[in-house]
């Protein structure tokens, strides 16, 4: 590097040269032929030289860009005075600042506020500068390898010049070993993530990487994950589980609360989602509001904390407005699952369970169906699903095959979407659909696909981070 900077500094004094080059002899009318020459010899070492040190160096072929800052969330913590999660956050990031530790954990059951605290780590490592780099990456049940390896590399500045996974995960892997301090925070993880997959070192291979893993299991972290140490992140109690109640409902009309309001937040069992979610609700609402609603969050007691969070999103859903229900999932996992539930029942959708194998296909009746990450081994030929209007097909399997009259018995299909698929051309099938107005082909290799231009409805094409052969003469126009 230093080479490289001399090299520089005297390309830069080169130029100044060339200023003294175009000067000219016998008042101006003829060049300064001595001094051109010179510095034309000079030029031709320099450039040897310049040559030379690029094949000495260890350049790679990857292309750096400004790196991008993560949205940073403000702290809660403070604001509702829960002195409880206030000192848990310490006890996480004393275990951070310690040497000795490189991957830790928080588990604790859904709704609890292991995200909260994941995002409150993220601000801190930022604000207080304890890292070069901190990056927060949700997993989810079914990891999206290449969605987390373009979140993290967003945060480095580091753009891909390979599409397929492994070779992103080597670029990545690489380029994290050059940081000397970085924190990466794996919010949400269900089963066991393989970080060299990802491309995120750890261990001593990367003393300087640091990781923190959320969970709802102990096992997934200390047993699956190899976690070195482990923080259980419980229910509120009721003093701080009141305080979150009542600052959730402080910008109210009416300040007073009425007199069932301490009753109704204990039954929330100290679980912030809970919590939330109810003071929302009851926000501005008259006392029979509040009535129903106690007597709602009574059915269960609180052990059985799942049924009755499910039930008061359920009746917040049906609370709402019918154009405001379509906006209605902020998908926290507690939410997904409840949402599904409704959508299951009162919109004839299927929907898949990802990463679970699929055990039967959709029934006749079926209007909506979506298959995330499901386990699928072969897709069946002569399928009939005439009500479906939407399907959503997303795999990591690029072998996954589509019959070639996959189609013809789910021909009102208005929606598609197929993602992480590869076709050497598109099923002929897909002609039959007539009233198809969109197709979203998503991380897939696409070789043949001259079948859409017979597609006259279309109206919505994505190809997005598709590697597309050529496009159809009929779009290209």
């Amino acid at each position: 590097m230093i080479d490289a900077g001399k090299a520089i500094e005297e390309a830069e004094e080169f130029i100044q040269g060339e200023e003294q080059a175009k000067k000219r002899c016998f008042v101006g009318l003829c060049p300064d032929l001595k001094t051109r020459y010179l510095l034309s010899k000079k030029a031709e070492k320099k450039a040897l030289a310049i040559d030379k040190l690029r094949n000495e160096g260890d350049l790679d072929s990857i292309s750096f860009r400004p790196r991008l800052l993560q949205i940073v969330a403000s702290s809660v913590y403070n604001r509702e005075a829960l002195n409880s999660r206030v000192l848990f956050l310490k006890q996480v990031m004393d275990a951070l600042r310690d040497p000795n530790l490189n991957m830790i954990g928080v588990y604790g059951m859904g709704g609890v506020g292991k995200t909260t605290l994941a995002k409150e780590v993220h601000r801190q490592a930022i604000e207080e500068k304890l890292f070069d780099v901190v990056v927060m990456v949700a997993v989810n049940q079914t990891p999206e390898l290449r969605r987390i390896q373009s979140e993290i590399a967003d945060v480095l500045g580091l753009t891909f010049d390979v599409e397929e996974i492994p070779g992103r995960a080597n670029r990545l892997y690489e380029r994290l070993k050059k940081e000397k301090k970085v924190l990466i925070i794996l919010d949400d993880i269900w089963k066991q993530l393989d970080l060299k997959a990802v491309g995120i070192p750890f261990g001593d291979v990367c003393r300087g990487c640091k990781i923190l893993l959320t969970s709802r299991s102990q096992d997934v972290l200390s047993r699956e994950m190899r976690t070195q140490k482990e923080f259980r992140l419980d229910v509120l109690q009721d003093e701080e589980a009141w305080s979150l109640f009542e600052m959730t409902l402080a910008d109210a009309k009416d300040s007073e609360l009425p007199p069932i309001a301490a009753e109704v937040a204990k039954k929330c069992a100290g679980l912030p989602l809970l919590l939330l979610t109810v003071a929302t609700d009851l926000r501005n609402r008259e006392s029979y509001a509040w009535n129903d609603k106690l007597k709602q969050l009574s059915v269960f007691d609180n052990e059985e904390i799942y049924a009755k969070v499910h039930s008061v999103l359920e009746s917040s859903y049906n609370d709402l407005p019918d154009g405001d229900k379509y906006g209605f999932v902020k998908i926290h996992d507690v939410v997904r699952d409840t949402a599904l539930s409704i959508a299951s029942r009162e919109q004839h959708a299927f929907i898949g369970t990802s990463g679970s194998e699929l055990m039967e296909w959709p029934n006749k009746d079926s209007a909506r169906i979506s298959l995330p990450y499901c386990d699928i081994e072969d897709l069946p030929e002569g399928w009939e699903c005439p009500k479906a209007e939407l399907l959503l097909l997303f795999t990591e399997v690029l072998s996954l095959g589509i019959p070639d009259l996959f189609f013809k018995g789910i021909r009102n299909l208005e929606v598609v979407d197929f993602t992480g698929m590869r076709f050497v051309s598109l099923p002929s099938s897909l002609a039959f659909l007539s009233n198809l107005h969109t197709l979203c082909l998503h991380r897939c290799q696409l070789d043949d696909i001259a079948i859409i231009g017979v597609l006259k409805q279309l109206r919505v094409l994505s190809f997005a981070n598709s590697y597309i052969v050529e496009l159809p003469g009929q779009i290209e126009h």
